[in-house]
């Protein structure tokens, strides 16, 4: 990895000041293995002074994240069912419980790409009368190519084995399996497992900080700060579910024959947060200590999924 950065600070109308601050980091990992990922996130911020009492600021960048090694060597995946369970009481030697493992590969996504967010925020400085300082920002991060497993599906089918097909009881005796005699083969929908750049995430809100400055009398100084937070979060996958009035025969095991496909943009999760923390922070000079208050009141918490 490797990191640069150039500050700029520029007078203009004699008296005016502007700060210009640049940065980019460059990550490579395994840049000479067959599997490699390379990332580029630049920033900018500036901070621009209008007034005597009045400063904006704003700033924009791009954070690339590269896929964890997990996503680019993933491992295999085991799913397990049961095939037979007979469990007569008081004929321990006769119980039986086997069960079915299927193993499959998962696969690397050659097309697998960074997760790059955009972040941008736009404020307001202001100074006020008696060392009174308010600041409002706002901001947007989103990231529409994060990490999210694939709608991909592969279909494999467990056979099961009961009293009436496929176990050969001998009571006092080892129960055994006729492996080529089952009661039904069972059919199963499992995910290839392979991870893709589905996943939309939305981050929203404005913060508010207001220094109410200092009480001489009490020596002590008031902060009150707040903040409005919306989350978003959607897959722009294709999502998949079993119908719900499914045919008896497949219901009784948990499964589906198919798959019901619908677009999953319409089926996301939000959060949403409104927040006020009020702060007193005493100085003691006698004492050599420093003493503070912290209330906070939630006005507003929802969450919509």
């Amino acid at each position: 990895a490797a990191f640069a950065e150039d500050n700029l600070s520029w007078q203009y109308w004699g008296k005016r000041n502007l700060r210009l601050q640049a940065g980019v980091r460059f990550t490579a990992m395994q840049p000479f293995d067959e599997v490699r990922t390379l990332a580029l996130s630049p920033r900018l911020n500036l901070t621009l002074e209008l007034t005597d009492w009045l400063n904006v600021r704003g700033g924009i960048g791009l954070n690339s994240k590269t896929p964890g090694l997990s996503y680019l060597y993933p491992d295999k995946h085991y799913s397990d069912h049961v095939a037979a369970s007979y469990m007569p009481q008081g004929d321990a030697a006769a119980q039986l419980l086997n069960y079915y493992t299927y193993v499959y590969d998962v696969k690397y996504s050659k097309d697998l790409k960074n997760a790059t967010t955009t972040k941008i925020e736009a404020g307001l400085d202001i100074r006020l009368p008696g060392n009174r300082r308010l600041s409002v920002i706002a901001y947007r991060d989103k990231t529409p190519n994060g990490f999210s497993n694939l709608t991909e599906y592969q279909m494999y089918y467990v056979n099961y084995y009961d009293q009436t097909a496929g176990l050969i009881i001998t009571p006092g005796s080892m129960t055994t399996i006729d492996y080529d005699n089952p009661v039904r083969s069972t059919p199963y929908w499992s995910t290839t497992g392979r991870v893709g750049n589905t996943n939309v995430s939305v981050n929203k809100g404005v913060e508010t900080d207001f220094d109410f400055g200092k009480i001489k009398p009490l020596n002590t100084a008031v902060y009150l700060s707040g903040a409005w937070q919306e989350s978003k979060d959607y897959s722009k996958n294709l999502n998949a579910g079993n119908p719900s009035n499914n045919f008896t025969a497949y219901r009784q095991y948990g499964t589906a024959p198919f798959k019901m496909v619908y677009p999953a943009e319409l089926d996301y999760s939000r959060y949403r947060r409104f927040v006020s923390t009020l702060r007193l922070v005493t100085n003691i000079p006698e004492l050599r200590m420093v003493a503070s208050l912290t209330a906070q009141a939630i006005w507003h918490n929802s969450s919509l999924s």
